[in-house]
């Protein structure tokens, strides 16, 4: 059976994705391995760009945003050709915070949707945006109410399969005008992980504080799965 569409969504009320493993960023900068934290980025690089293309495959990727999505979160949202998310959410890129920049694809996937300079405001401010904000400013394809997500995307679905070939065609019009290529990401990954390298000490504070804050996140959900599992 054709599949037609692939959706991206999460489980963990709150939250899409929290981005990065920022425990093996700090381990492999602090040792200085660099060909650890490339594996790592090239992984991501290879996923991330599988979803812009939609697997090369006659099918859309669709991201369900239903929680947070921050950093590499949101630029594996951003990597889905259609963009759903929920009033109430919230999505950024603090990577400014501890002293790099978002190197999975965000500037180049960001650029498909907001001018250059207002990509780079974005970026270097560090701050969250509500998914109101980023539905105004046409980052974010369709705003639906809190808890509403899915039906959202079973709508889509339907009218987008009345019009199949115009919505295909569409898409693959949008790749040959605004293409992002594999070495495209790559090259950028490349430099990110340079970049990451010349981290100073007070830089990797900052990002354990965001691993005390993301570990902690995690830790309340699995709480509340846990007791959902024994209620």
């Amino acid at each position: 059976m054709q599949i037609h569409y692939l959706v991206l969504d999460s489980k963990i009320s709150g939250i899409f994705n929290l981005g990065g493993d920022l425990s093996l960023f700090r381990d492999c900068i602090t040792k200085k391995d660099r060909k650890g934290l490339y594996a790592y980025a090239r992984t991501c690089i290879d996923t991330i760009h599988g979803f812009i293309v939609g697997c090369r495959l006659p099918l859309t990727t669709i991201a369900l945003v239903r929680g947070d999505a921050l950093g590499g979160g949101f630029e594996c949202a951003l990597s889905c050709q259609v963009m759903i998310a929920e009033n109430g959410v919230e999505m950024g890129f603090p990577e400014i915070l501890f002293n790099i920049f978002p190197g999975m694809g965000g500037y180049h996937l960001m650029s498909q949707r907001l001018p250059h300079k207002q990509v780079e405001r974005m970026m270097l401010s560090g701050r969250k945006y509500s998914s109101t904000e980023l539905f105004e400013m046409g980052v974010i394809d369709i705003l639906t109410e809190k808890n509403s997500g899915h039906e959202a995307v079973y709508t889509y679905i339907k009218d987008s399969m009345k019009y199949h070939n115009g919505y295909m065609a569409m898409k693959n019009v949008r790749e040959r005008v605004h293409s992002i290529t594999h070495d495209d990401l790559i090259s950028v990954c490349e430099y990110w992980v340079d970049v990451a390298m010349n981290m100073t000490d007070r830089d990797i504070r900052l990002m354990e504080r965001l691993i005390r804050a993301q570990d902690k996140l995690a830790t309340q959900d699995l709480q509340r799965e846990y007791n959902k599992h024994i209620a």
